[in-house]
């Protein structure tokens, strides 16, 4: 059993913890080895493909947009993610940028960790969800019985299942709010409205299209404890994303200026800022 490196002192420093952690892992692994799960039906497969195929199109309309990369490089903190001493891997892969001048920078070149990292940073949490809604939508009005047979397969099928509900739990830490502070930091007018118009219309999609197959009335509904864990923690939390915004402006006023001094100092602060958006998150992404 592998564990990440981020998850070993919130499960294992308090030995109540550690134990129960334990005995829960040990309980899903029994049950699954000794209560055969039955394939999907072949109409749920093929609804899947088609789910995939229409998430797909949306994520990469989103990811393409011309403006984007710009947009995503002032409303997150990626540059300042790319330089801190984390991971064993530098954040882009630089055989891309080699075959293609060594100069450029773009998406194919950035690794998943810094990607994730940053959307959680801003709370957007972009990745886990985006194109959902998209998909959901466009299954449901091509069918007249879509939703009901979205329902079943989330009824009847594990990983279905399991597949909406790690898209709940992101849809419900994600914080369009703080994110839409993060966004007025793109100095790109048109830029900034394009990109976070699209985040904010897929995200209610999305957040219908959950709600509607899993027949919940809110986000969580279904395990109260994480509902409020999620509500408890986010006052303690935004504080630190509106210093952390804070200190991404200065810090990019400083380097305009030229002013080094000031540039460093930011740096580090922003640092720190980062380090406690994680923890108050319980997450890297």
């Amino acid at each position: 059993m592998t564990e990440q490196g981020e998850v070993l002192a919130d499960r294992y420093d308090d030995p109540r913890i550690a134990g129960r952690h334990l005995e829960q892992v040990i309980w899903a692994t029994v049950a699954s080895s000794v209560r055969p799960l039955s394939p999907p039906r072949p109409e749920w497969t093929a609804t899947m493909d088609e789910l995939a195929r229409e998430a797909l199109a949306a994520y990469r309309a989103f990811i393409e947009e011309p403006c984007f990369l710009a947009w995503f490089e002032e409303a997150t903190p990626i540059r300042e993610i790319e330089s801190m001493p984390i991971a064993s891997r530098p954040a882009h892969r630089y055989e891309n940028a080699t075959r293609s001048g060594g100069d450029t920078r773009g998406l194919a070149d950035l690794r998943a960790i810094p990607w994730v990292f940053a959307w959680t940073q801003n709370r957007c949490m972009i990745p886990a969800w985006y194109g959902l809604g998209a998909a959901f939508h466009a299954f449901a009005r091509s069918r007249p019985d879509g939703w009901a047979t979205l329902h079943a397969m989330y009824e009847g099928w594990p990983f279905f299942r399991a597949t909406l509900d790690n898209a709940a739990l992101a849809l419900a830490k994600s914080d369009l709010q703080v994110g839409r502070m993060y966004a007025d930091l793109v100095t790109d007018a048109v830029a900034r409205e394009r990109i976070w118009g699209m985040i904010a219309e897929e995200y209610a999609r999305s957040r219908e299209a959950v709600l509607r197959t899993n027949g919940t009335s809110e986000l969580l509904e279904e395990i109260p404890w994480l509902q409020q864990s999620i509500r408890v923690r986010n006052p303690n939390t935004d504080p630190l994303n509106l210093v952390q915004i804070e200190w991404l402006r200065r810090l990019r006023d400083a380097r305009a200026a030229g002013d080094e001094a000031r540039e460093a100092e930011c740096r580090e602060l922003l640092r720190l800022s980062i380090e406690g958006v994680a923890a108050g998150m319980r997450t890297t992404g």
